[in-house]
């Protein structure tokens, strides 16, 4: 049995993708772009284990291999990860094209895969180009972006979009999967046609962690300082890679609450359902359409200052002040 796909929809992604691996034509360098969430890095595991797996089927993996276990084990010896929004200096990148230097030990094809790839220095992303322009049959280098990286690096890639995926397709999806109508439809409106996001907000853990940032968000809102305090003053007490991170989720449940907001006001998309409705359907009522506008504005400048390496927690207490000057 072959690896099943890995997502909700990006059916000609997969339709992509799954023709090159049954042909045997993979390119030596992949750029999967798309917003946060889409499932590129979901997809971006598939294809790489499809690439190395020892049995595959139709050119997919076929998930009971030697190879293919040591990837969901996580420790493949052909397959580097880098995660540029740790660590995408210089170092870290001659590191990488160092590993992907060497032959494959399995005997198949030796793997380099760099997520959130638009972090990376421009002198990082210059010292890829050289291993880009030189392709080998049994190299594979997988970026995986929310944005494009310099033109020359792309000129030398595959670029494969990720769209967002339409919430009645999710929808679908999750009820298949076995989540009630009222669930389902919840999660697909939360999602806003990012599958990544609605399969990991289905386990109760997740949706447990959602739950907490979209109260402190709607006690934000609201006003309600010492409820959005306690919430602030952990977050604001985390380290400073801890507190970037929260804030990115922090901020991402912001917008879209503000977009749920927007819909319940004007209808659109047929409205944003009975579970919207319950949890801030009193705040979407009171605050004009230009609030909401405002309020998502400035949300957005947050996430640029905090994606420009400004502190987190001084651009938290700054929007704090912001909402409420």
């Amino acid at each position: 049995m072959s690896l099943p796909w890995p997502v909700f929809g990006h059916n000609q992604v997969r339709d992509f993708l799954g023709e090159s691996l049954r042909q045997g034509k993979l390119h030596h360098g992949y750029l999967f772009l798309g917003p946060h969430g889409a499932g590129k890095a979901s997809v971006a595991r598939w294809l790489v284990q499809s690439a190395t797996c020892l049995s595959p089927s139709e050119g997919v993996a076929c998930g009971a291999c030697f190879s293919c276990k040591n990837i969901m084990s996580g420790s493949h010896p052909d397959i580097s990860w880098l995660d540029a929004a740790v660590s995408g200096g210089v170092e870290e990148v001659r590191k990488i094209i160092g590993e992907l230097s060497r032959s494959a030990l399995l005997g198949r094809v030796r793997v380099a895969v760099v997520e959130n790839a638009s972090s990376l220095t421009r002198a990082a992303q210059s010292i890829f180009l050289k291993t880009l322009e030189e392709p080998h049959e049994k190299k594979l280098m997988v970026f995986i972006s929310g944005e494009p990286l310099l033109p020359t690096l792309l000129s030398r890639m595959q670029q494969v979009h990720f769209r967002l995926v339409s919430p009645g397709a999710i929808e679908q999806a999750l009820c298949d999967r076995g989540e009630t109508a009222e669930r389902a439809h919840e999660l697909a409106g939360v999602a806003a046609g990012r599958p990544g996001v609605a399969i990991a907000l289905a386990s109760s853990a997740s949706w447990k962690e959602y739950e907490t940032r979209r109260g402190a968000f709607l006690s934000l809102f609201l006003g309600e300082g010492l409820t959005f305090n306690t919430f602030a003053q952990e977050m604001l007490g985390k380290g400073l890679d801890d507190a970037r991170e929260e804030w990115g989720h922090f901020s991402e449940i912001g917008l879209g609450l503000l977009r749920e907001m927007y819909t319940l006001k004007t209808g659109a998309d047929g409205g944003a359902g009975e579970s919207a409705e319950r949890h801030f359907g009193a705040l979407a009522r009171r605050a004009p359409l230009s609030k909401i506008g405002f309020w998502a504005k400035e949300l957005l400048r947050s996430r640029s200052y905090v994606a420009g390496n400004t502190d987190p927690r001084f651009v938290l207490e700054n929007f704090y002040l912001m909402i409420h000057s």
